[in-house]
């Protein structure tokens, strides 16, 4: 035996280990996974850090900025009001995975029926006056009105708008819900004056 086969070891001699074949380090690392697992231990260091990158991208939520809860047009909203606008702020990143902080997300058009509205607790009359207020203060633009058209049902169809960024101001474009009029039962149209300014 060559003394580069050999190692030291309490001042004795004793062969060298041999080293690990792929297959074996994927088999010890496998099974050290699976042994945390079953004692419930967490993971740490790299492993844990990419973890948890993983579940923070996958994560579904809606960021309110403090521009936004603390803007006239939001302190202005009735509670009712200013709980399903949270609903419609998650609209984008539920249909299409778009994040509130992303500009698409103000482009992108999206239905909220009634039956939704129901079932988180939010009556028709109810739903009706949160959809007047929200156009009123600036969050959300109708885009299409719903209804029964040729004996078929039609979902109104909305998009976000931060015209709330210019709520009392003499910017401010105001839109009334009930005044928007219903061409061939598609297309919602809004009286524009001339000179007005259209906010996103």
């Amino acid at each position: 035996m060559t003394e580069e086969n050999t190692i030291r070891r309490n001042d004795e001699i004793a062969p060298a280990r041999p080293a690990l074949t792929l297959e074996r380090k994927t088999a010890k690392t496998k099974s050290i996974s699976e042994l945390r697992k079953m004692r419930g231990e967490k993971r740490t260091g790299k492993t844990a850090a990419k973890a948890k990158r993983r579940k923070k991208r996958s994560e579904k939520f809606v960021r309110l900025t403090l521009e936004l809860i603390k803007s006239e047009a939001y302190l202005d909203l009735t509670p009712s009001a200013a709980r399903m606008l949270i609903q419609f702020l998650a609209k984008p990143g539920e249909a299409f995975g778009i994040a509130l902080s992303d500009p698409q997300a103000y482009e992108v058009t999206f239905n909220f029926t009634y039956s939704e509205a129901n079932k988180i607790g939010c009556a028709r009359a109810t739903f009706l006056t949160v959809i007047e207020a929200l156009v009123k203060h600036g969050f959300i633009d109708p885009v299409k009105r719903g209804g029964v058209f040729d004996g078929k049902k039609v979902s109104s169809v909305y998009r976000l708008s931060q015209r709330w960024k210019a709520y009392g101001t003499p910017g401010f474009r105001s839109k009334d819900y009930r005044r928007w009029a219903v061409t061939a039962g598609r297309e919602t149209i809004a009286p524009v004056q001339e000179g007005e300014r259209e906010y996103l």
